[in-house]
């Protein structure tokens, strides 16, 4: 997953396996950092839409 950079300790401490993208999908679940990265989170929303 992703998500803002001050809860990234704290993510990684709850198990999850953080990476610093834009945008990421784990099955049914998009996360995305920054207002910023906007754009390519609902590209992924999109992706999987699709997919249904």
């Amino acid at each position: 997953m992703t998500s803002y950079t001050a809860v990234r300790d704290d993510l990684i401490n709850a198990g999850a396996e953080f990476v610093d993208e834009s945008a990421v999908r784990d099955g049914n679940i998009i996360t995305a950092r920054v207002p910023d990265d906007l754009p390519d989170f609902c590209q992924e929303i999109i992706k999987a839409l699709s997919e249904t």
